[in-house]
């Protein structure tokens, strides 16, 4: 047993997945359409791309610690399952960027409260003035493997991009430590933009161009629908990623939206995660209608955007089933009056793929 704590109408518990033996509810489930499923679901290169980004990590120098750290992100569900159709050397360099900016998160972010330039001065360069840690010598290495492929336009957006998360997260530790303190309070709404700001979609996006060897056109990024794309993916990666961590984030006082909700409208835990789920579902439905309604970019660029909004589907539920089984959550496992908080995934038939309509853009969910 990890943690618990009460209130007169339900126990919580936080222990280990592995001691759970009481069933599951059957209500708690997040419906995925089926054009939302990727064939594959987890990419065939990723069980060997795994043991190359370790083998990377240890020769730069992170020590046994980090390493063992970055085995428990799992790095190939990490990248194969957001990434499903990337080819080898793209995966490669995925499972890498993903698996450094976790570890970089959770020990200099949150753990020590520091960042890295991203826009910084000559951060590409080799010698970079201001890159004085592992983590910060890391980065511009991998920024500068990625402006092999890349043009500077691009590499700018990406670092302007992990420029804005990295504020983000860093006001995000220091508002949970505040509160771990008493000495703060978040609001619904807060915790949600925390969320969406801080779980990566916005830079992820540009991660899917580099995948397919593809930059898209600034105007699209620009237009209000691809913006609200981003947005929606933000939330329903990030709904998945505070059900899963929901039993962490109590034992350890870290904003998440449900522990905001519950707090701010008097609910219930099992209440507070029905809504998630409900609004879970909800962003993905809007995501789709959004998609369906963007309008044209000219018939150079219509079939690659198709593309991309389909890989952010991809990657939007990929991330969300790493979410569901990743060892850092699983390892803190919430029961509310003995139920367990750990959501299945069903495809319901209301949201099954649509039968194309005459009038359909040509970013309609893919049958």
């Amino acid at each position: 047993m990890l943690a618990a704590k009460e209130r007169p109408d339900e126990t919580i518990t936080v222990c280990p997945a592995r001691e759970i033996t009481a069933p599951h509810a059957p209500d708690l489930a997040l419906g995925i359409p089926r054009h939302w499923w990727p064939d594959p679901l987890v990419n065939v290169h990723a069980a060997r791309i795994e043991e190359e980004t370790l083998a990377w990590f240890r020769e730069l120098g992170f020590g046994e610690r980090s390493i063992w750290i970055v085995r428990t992100f799992a790095p190939a569900d990490y990248a194969g399952m957001p990434f499903p159709l990337a080819a080898p050397r793209e995966l490669l360099l995925l499972a890498k960027y993903l698996s450094l900016w976790l570890l970089w998160d959770d020990v200099d972010v949150e753990g020590r409260e520091r960042t890295f330039p991203f826009c910084g001065p000559a951060v590409l360069e080799p010698s970079a003035s201001g890159v004085t840690t592992l983590f910060g010598a890391t980065w511009s290495a991998l920024l500068r493997e990625l402006a092999t492929t890349m043009s500077p336009a691009w590499m700018a957006t990406l670092c302007e991009a992990m420029d804005t998360w990295s504020t983000a997260a860093l006001k995000e530790a220091r508002t949970s430590k505040q509160r771990r303190a008493g000495l703060a309070h978040i609001s619904y709404e807060e915790a949600l933009r925390s969320r969406i700001d801080t779980i990566g979609m916005a830079a992820t996006g540009y991660l899917l161009e580099y995948a397919r060897g593809i930059e898209l056109p600034p105007d699209f990024h620009a237009h209000e629908t691809a913006l609200a794309l981003k947005t929606l993916s933000g939330k329903i990666v990030g709904f998945g990623n505070d059900i899963w961590s929901l039993g962490k984030d109590w034992a350890s006082g870290y904003v998440n939206v449900i522990l905001a909700l519950r707090e701010e409208q008097g609910l219930t835990m099992l209440e507070a995660v029905r809504r998630i789920i409900r609004d879970h579902d909800e962003a993905i439905a809007e995501f789709d209608r959004l998609a369906r309604a963007l309008p044209s970019f000219g018939a150079a660029w219509d079939t690659h955007i198709a593309t991309w909004v389909q890989d952010l589907r991809h990657a939007s539920l990929g991330f969300t089933l790493w979410e569901s089984r990743a060892p850092r959550y699983a390892a803190f496992k919430m029961l509310v009056n003995g139920t367990p908080i750990d959501p299945s995934f069903i495809v319901p038939t209301s949201l099954a793929p649509r039968a194309a309509a005459a009038t359909a853009s040509a970013y309609a969910p893919h049958a």
